[in-house]
């Protein structure tokens, strides 16, 4: 049963949108680009067996900084057989020790729960989400994640990450996508005196019930005036629902904006405990779906209720649990109102106040789906059966270091190389190593290990007889205890000395979140092949250039198409010179 909540959160037009935010924390604040090259381990907790899954991609496997981590599959049964529903916020419920704050002998180092994230089962592309109520005594979350897509074909997969001292709070309202235009999560006696886009449930004068929003005609001040015309004020496509609970036999208002001089919409109960669902046009013609028809609500019984109108196909209809109660087609069509929009009465005569109770209230500009209205219900009903939790795995790093960054720049006949720790633990040595092919490597250098260190620490070192052509070197870490790790792979173009060659500077900024642009040079006049790439080989961008020996030439690069978080080179080529640099994708 859906009837918890803390908050009444409404959605705005400036609420709608993703908010541009640091999505990877690091101990090295602006450095922070997650760790691009630490191998990790996984140790299952209470359970027999270990659970190990080394990275599989320059140390993105995990989300950066968090020690704990949980699977949540979605069970594909529970999603109702239709389309593929993009964009599904589901509600995650769980309990557990792990959850608890560490003052309370639990894992979540934030007394908010700050420091909980959700990723795709890639285990690093996060995912919108809102907390809607956190316990740090008890280990009990209540939060919304917005899914990519769920269907009844595939049990989808998300990881909830937990633990990391350095991350910020990021619920966000993003959660619902721009056609949710209000979302309330009721609790206790409303205020009419809090604007409406920030407002809290006041904690005072509870009822029995102080999980949900409690209504009563001898209190009017705990009813809403909720003045939000600009995002409730539909005219058009509208999905409206709410959780009810009665308390008696009587005519009673949802939800209504209705004047009675002009448009609107209202979501009520008939004395017969019938849904109603009536819409106005400008002349405040009604149409509505039948009062006597339906089915009839028990009383002290939770439902989720539903009303839906479609403009282009005419109808008005009603759902109860996620089920089809009663329809109707129409010539009436749903225009604008000059009131305020009220739960639990109705806003123009200030009467019939509900009896009972009401939660998790929600508008939408668009019709949805009947796959979607029962998926809804399905997952709010019994949310411990639409998904099952998985145990709580340790991440635990094989050597306890964090390599920020791993980079080399060529400097005439030498290369110098850099790179930078965020902690180590009993790290003993670092290893230079080469190659002159990327695969079989032979060591070339060493430098001493911190031992034991939290601070960002630099490192550096100078190749002085680097092979002519590509480099590439990598740096191996060796613990007291003999545990060993590498770090990424850096390619390191050298040219012969005294000939004249490709000129590439620095990615500005780098890393980069969206945009990037370098500068370059041609030995000489005429064409040049310019690629981006990924890491593992794949191609963004490709293209022929033109240019004037030694003119200065510049690579403009702006992300529209949502690229992966990762390492990225470009290459600039021209007959036989070829250079090329390492960029860092971060979200």
């Amino acid at each position: 049963m859906k009837k918890r909540s803390t908050k009444l959160v409404t959605k705005t037009k400036t609420k709608v949108a993703v908010q541009n935010r640091m999505r990877f924390v690091a101990a090295a604040g602006a450095l922070a680009l997650g760790v691009f090259s630490v191998a990790l381990l996984y140790n299952t907790l209470g359970n027999s067996k270990e659970s190990i899954a080394n990275n599989k991609w320059n140390g993105m496997e995990t989300l950066a900084e968090f020690k704990f981590r949980k699977k949540i599959t979605i069970d594909a049964s529970q999603v109702s057989q239709g389309e593929a529903l993009k964009g599904f916020p589901v509600m995650v419920v769980l309990k557990d020790e792990d959850l608890k704050s560490a003052s309370h002998g639990g894992k979540v180092l934030s007394e908010q729960g700050a420091d909980i994230r959700f990723t795709k089962d890639d285990g690093v592309s996060l995912l919108d989400y809102e907390i809607e109520t956190y316990n740090p005594e008890t280990g009990e979350l209540l939060a919304w994640v917005k899914m990519e897509s769920i269907s009844s074909e595939d049990s989808k997969s998300v990881f909830l990450y937990f633990s990391n001292k350095f991350a910020a709070n990021e619920s966000s309202a993003a959660t619902w996508n721009k056609t949710y235009k209000a979302v309330w999560h009721l609790k206790g006696a409303l205020s009419t005196k809090i604007p409406h886009a920030n407002q809290f449930a006041d904690n005072s004068d509870f009822k029995d019930d102080k999980e949900v929003y409690i209504a009563s005609e001898k209190n009017a001040s705990q009813f809403p005036c909720l003045n939000t015309p600009e995002d409730v004020d539909i005219t058009g496509d509208i999905t409206i629902s709410a959780w009810v609970l009665l308390s008696g036999k009587k005519e009673q208002t949802i939800i209504s904006n209705q004047s009675g001089f002009n448009g609107g919409y209202r979501l009520a109960i008939n004395k017969d405990r019938r849904i109603e669902f009536e819409i106005r046009n400008e002349k405040s013609e009604p149409a509505a779906v039948a009062s006597k028809e339906g089915i009839q609500l028990e009383k002290d019984t939770w439902y989720y209720v539903t009303a839906i109108y479609s403009d282009d196909a005419d109808t008005l209809a009603t759902y109860i649990n996620g089920d089809f109660d009663k329809g109707v087609k129409t010539d009436i069509s749903l225009a604008g109102s000059t009131e305020a929009l009220q739960i639990g009465r109705e806003p123009s005569k200030k009467i019939y106040y509900f009896d009972g109770l009401i939660d998790e209230v929600r508008i939408s500009n668009i019709v949805h789906s009947p796959n979607w209205i029962k998926t809804e219900y399905a997952n709010q009903i019994n949310p411990k059966t639409f998904m099952q939790i998985g145990v709580t795995e340790a991440i635990v790093q094989q050597i306890s270091m964090s390599l920020l960054t791993f980079d080399g720049e060529a400097q005439g006949n030498t290369v110098e190389l850099k790179w930078l720790t965020a902690n180590e633990v009993d790290n003993d040595l670092f290893s230079i190593e080469r190659s002159e092919n990327g695969i079989d490597f032979k060591e070339i250098g060493t430098k001493p290990g911190a031992g034991n260190s939290n601070e960002v620490l630099s490192y550096r070192y100078r190749d002085n007889s680097p092979l002519i052509g590509t480099n590439y070197y990598r740096v191996k870490l060796t613990s007291s205890y003999g545990n060993v790790e590498y770090s990424m792979i850096t390619p390191v173009q050298v040219e012969p000395a005294g000939e004249a060659d490709i000129k590439i500077s620095s990615p500005q900024p780098n890393p980069f979140v969206k945009d990037f642009q370098v500068e370059y040079t041609l030995p000489k006049t005429g064409t040049a092949q310019l690629k981006f790439m990924s890491v593992t080989g794949d191609v963004v961008l490709e293209e022929q250039i033109n240019g004037e020996k030694d003119a200065p030439l510049k690579f403009y690069y702006k992300d529209d198409n949502g690229l992966k978080p990762g390492v990225y080179f470009l290459s600039v080529a021209q007959e036989e010179d070829k250079k090329m640099v390492k960029l860092i994708k971060r979200l």
